[in-house]
């Protein structure tokens, strides 16, 4: 038996499916099994599956009407036999050093459930501003500490850089809610009390292209990313409270606000720089600025505040205060 399963789910991936796959036969680890599920795709992606797999027993075929990728990846997790499984979509490329170095993260650090790398996004031309910014936050975590205090902020680690120990993924499974099925999984790992860890080295090409399903699905447009924060923050964080304070009042802010709401979480403090706002009750919660924040009786703090440093700015500021991030405040974007 294998150790290890990669896992690889794919529609209408003609274009990509090869070079995805190369890239996995180039390993410096070589026992593996890697399982590709076709999601009823349309064009040449199971033909050219099918030729690889005849010069190569490691690969193995399972073909699927198409369902969409929750059930295209949960069937793959049952056909997985490795004790460990590794997540790559099928247009992406894998560097050769990534199974073997992930697998020696696991030996290192035997407390870890999943196992992430830093990644490079291609190509080159096409990353924005945004995505920039993205790859920078993603390749600065370090420590599953750090994974778990950003992990209301947005997905913290790229989901296909991930390998799992195959009896969790196998238990907890990927859900269809309406919102990114991946951060999903994390956040319901990461509230188990699981560990998630980096191997800090950029071994994971992530393809942009316009066919990719964070283009397109609804599962990922910002209300979906802002149901699921406020899901999980109502479950989590917040679950003994019923009110709470929120430093920052941007977009993000005024929709997690809404959100939690649907949850019977209120806001009745918002602190804020803002001088048009400072002063006012803004649906029943008073603005105050940041610097009279702690003035003010405090159970649960939510901060939505752009950029890494605003972030490590207030940090600073609410841990000279006293308060003790994951007890008493958190980030969420």
């Amino acid at each position: 038996m294998p150790q290890l399963s990669v896992l690889v789910a794919a529609f209408d991936a003609a274009a990509s499916i090869v070079p995805c796959l190369e890239s996995i036969q180039s390993q410096t680890f070589e026992d593996w099994q890697c399982v590709v599920v076709d999601d009823g795709s349309t064009d040449h992606t199971v033909k050219l599956v099918q030729e690889l797999a005849e010069q190569d027993p490691r690969l193995v075929l399972l073909q699927r009407p198409h369902q969409g990728v929750v059930a295209a990846r949960n069937a793959g997790i049952d056909a997985c036999v490795g004790s460990f499984i590794a997540i790559m979509d099928a247009d992406d490329i894998m560097l050769p050093d990534r199974l073997a170095a992930q697998l020696l993260a696991f030996e290192l650090q035997p407390s870890l459930t999943a196992v992430g790398t830093r990644v490079c996004y291609m190509p080159r031309s096409a990353v924005g501003s945004g995505r920039a910014e993205y790859e920078r936050w993603l390749n600065s975590q370090r420590e599953p500490s750090d994974i778990r205090r950003e992990r209301y902020v947005e997905m913290p680690v790229g989901h296909p850089t991930l390998m799992f120990r195959a009896a969790a993924l196998k238990s907890l499974r990927y859900r269809d809610m309406g919102w990114p099925e991946d951060w999903d999984l994390l956040l319901r790992l990461l509230d188990l009390g699981a560990e998630i860890g980096i191997v800090p080295q950029v071994l994971h090409h992530w393809q942009l292209a316009e066919s990719t399903l964070s283009q397109h699905s609804s599962s990922y447009t910002i209300e979906a990313f802002a149901r699921c924060r406020a899901a999980f923050l109502a479950d989590g964080f917040l679950r003994d409270v019923d009110h709470y304070a929120l430093v920052g009042y941007g977009n993000t802010g005024k929709r997690l606000r809404k959100d939690l709401r649907a949850f019977g979480k209120h806001c009745h403090l918002i602190s804020e720089v803002h001088p048009a706002r400072i002063g006012k009750v803004i649906d029943g919660a008073q603005v105050v600025h940041h610097e009279d924040l702690t003035e003010h009786p405090i159970d649960k703090l939510l901060v939505s505040v752009a950029g890494t440093e605003a972030r490590e700015a207030i940090r600073r500021m609410l841990q000279a205060v006293g308060l003790t991030e994951e007890d008493d405040f958190v980030f969420t974007a």
